[in-house]
């Protein structure tokens, strides 16, 4: 068995790949509505974000007597309307997020920093959470790591000081809220084109262009076609060091890129080393953008996988066993059936 064989084997073994649609690109949106913020406020909100997420799923969260006024501005929307029986109103919210959290939502707006609904929104949901303030600002949140404990990247509004507030400026020590401006809603995305699949990439450039029309498109490719660089659709166009293994060029540089934080790296063919690279070691969603236009999601086979490869061996083997068994069965009442007959026409033909 070959190298290059022997490897692709391996990365079957650890990597999934799974075919999606365009809503791999289009994302899933919900915007949670405490009715705390003004109407005016929420709705220019929801009409930016509208504008940043043409064609995506966009759900909104919202209080029943606000919920005529949003069908009528943005009709095209899901909304869900929290129950009115629980007090106060936040716990209303967050028994609703506890239903909602299976749907897999990309993206979650908020427009208040409410504690328990912002709590269950950061430990129980995988989305990015981006907040839109009364002050027209659009910040990013997510749970701080130790090393960013005492760093302060938002000056948040004098007010009083009261329990209410205390409990925020506990979030917000928690919490690191960055202040990103409409950056926040835009996507930073990777397209790596190794030159395997030719016309691919303007193609896919534009596909995106189509879904996330804001996006801020990075593509890393070792060729040097005129189309490419006259694209205008791509924001950024990085050719790859040289190195002495040429094939390993690509997925050397891409080391390089791992801390830009890009929200999607899309692959144009399989080549083994990028895959490991994006799937590794960078922390955006991983998609092949194949030559029949086919979307793909790759991603590392979770431990279940690998703790039920022993229980599925041994039930195959069973089956297989009961199988043969079965079989050897069958092929043997055959035989035996024959060797009967023969045996009966021998004595029928000794007696004549």
């Amino acid at each position: 068995m070959g190298i290059k064989k022997l490897i692709k084997r391996m990365g079957r073994f650890m990597f999934s790949l799974k075919q999606g649609d365009d809503s791999v690109i289009t994302q899933s949106v919900l915007i949670t509505d405490n009715g705390y913020s003004r109407l005016e406020d929420l709705r220019i909100g929801i009409k930016k974000i509208q504008d940043y997420f043409p064609g995506s799923k966009i759900s909104v969260l919202t209080l029943a007597q606000r919920c005529s006024f949003l069908q009528n501005e943005f009709p095209g929307f899901e909304f869900i309307i929290y129950s009115q029986k629980l007090k106060p109103r936040r716990c209303r919210i967050t028994l609703q997020l506890l239903l909602l959290r299976k749907k897999n939502f990309d993206h979650i707006f908020i427009f208040s920093l409410d504690l328990t609904p912002l709590i269950v929104q950061l430990f129980l949901f995988k989305s990015k959470i981006i907040l839109y303030n009364q002050w027209g600002q659009w910040c990013s949140l997510r749970l701080r790591k130790v090393s960013e404990t005492f760093r302060v990247t938002y000056n948040k509004q004098k007010s009083r000081n009261n329990l209410k507030n205390f409990l925020k400026r506990i979030g917000l020590f928690l919490v690191l809220l960055t202040p990103d401006d409409e950056q926040a809603l835009s996507h930073n995305i990777l397209i790596v084109d190794d030159g395997a699949v030719g016309g691919q990439l303007i193609y896919t450039v534009r596909r995106i262009k189509e879904y996330l029309p804001f996006a801020r498109v990075t593509v890393l490719t070792s060729g040097k076609p005129k189309e490419v660089e006259a694209e205008l659709a791509i924001t950024k166009i990085i050719r790859p060091d040289k190195f002495w293994i040429k094939r390993y060029r690509i997925a050397r540089h891409m080391l390089r890129l791992r801390k830009n934080n890009y929200d999607y790296v899309i692959l144009l063919s399989l080549g083994i080393t990028p895959i490991i690279v994006s799937v590794l070691l960078m922390k955006g969603r991983v998609l092949l953008s194949n030559r029949w236009h086919q979307w793909w999601r790759l991603s590392l086979k979770s431990a279940g996988y690998y703790f039920m490869l022993i229980p599925r061996f041994v039930s195959d083997f069973i089956i297989k066993v009961i199988i043969f068994i079965y079989l050897l069965i069958n092929v043997s009442w055959i035989f035996l059936m024959r060797a009967f007959n023969n045996l009966k026409i021998n004595l029928l033909s000794e007696g004549d």
